[in-house]
């Protein structure tokens, strides 16, 4: 039997201790902001209280963090081959590109509230964890009936629906750190990302070979269908 808790996979020491210690030090080096998204019980848009800073392409702590998230939807897909039980091709392709790194603060009383990542062109999300040593920071799926410690060196991933509800209950002492992005097509790079430095930055290439199996399979259907006889085809890239 299928339990969605299956499409939450976590990898641990896809970073080292020095990695994670390097990229909280990252912290504030660029604007400090907060985010806004719809609140999943009431439907309403409210700030997290979580600081933020946007990691910058071209700078080692950006590469840590695009290598170790490409390295986790790689084993995300191998995760998911084993189990079986869904189109693989289709799930992978679409986790081609990350919108953006947030380095993410959690202070005493800070959290996010319920919500999901689901947009138009995200269909995932990850999250790299960056420290230990701090209480309550959970983070909890399905309004609370599943809940995740995670920990220092440790990946996490799941898909963007909106029947994946979460959010990370609030710190009660310490410092949370993390690092996530929302993964999607490329379109979901954010406006500011791809005009400045261009989307190729946030590309993820454990996620090529799933997608020339879906030009390729576009390919043979078109061939085979001389071209346009038959209809569109259902091909994304």
């Amino acid at each position: 039997m299928v339990n969605l808790k299956d499409f939450i996979f976590t990898v641990d020491d896809i970073l080292t201790d020095e990695e994670c210690d390097f990229l909280i030090e990252e912290f504030g080096k660029n604007k400090v902001y907060k985010e806004s998204c719809f609140e999943s019980d009431s439907s309403e848009i409210r700030y997290s209280t979580v600081d933020i800073t946007s990691l910058i392409p071209n700078t080692e702590a950006f590469d840590l963090v695009h290598n170790a998230t490409n390295h986790l939807i790689y084993e995300y897909s191998q995760y998911l081959k084993e189990l079986d039980f869904l189109w693989l091709d289709g799930m992978i392709a679409h986790l081609s590109y990350s919108h953006n790194y947030r380095l993410m603060k959690y202070s005493e009383g800070q959290s996010i509230h319920d919500h999901v990542d689901k947009g138009p062109f995200t269909y995932g999300s990850a999250t790299l964890s960056l420290n230990n040593g701090y209480e309550g920071g959970l983070f909890k799926f399905f309004k609370g009936k599943h809940t995740i410690k995670t920990k220092k060196r440790q990946g996490m991933i799941f898909p963007a629906e909106h029947f994946f509800v979460h959010g990370v209950s609030p710190v009660e002492d310490g410092i949370r750190w993390s690092v996530n992005s929302f993964l999607g097509t490329e379109e979901c790079v954010i406006a500011d990302n791809r005009n400045l430095y261009g989307s190729n930055h946030w590309v993820h290439e454990s996620t090529i070979p799933f997608i020339e199996n879906l030009n390729q399979s576009d390919r043979n259907f078109y061939e085979s269908n001389d071209g346009v006889e038959n209809g569109e085809s259902n091909a994304i890239y």
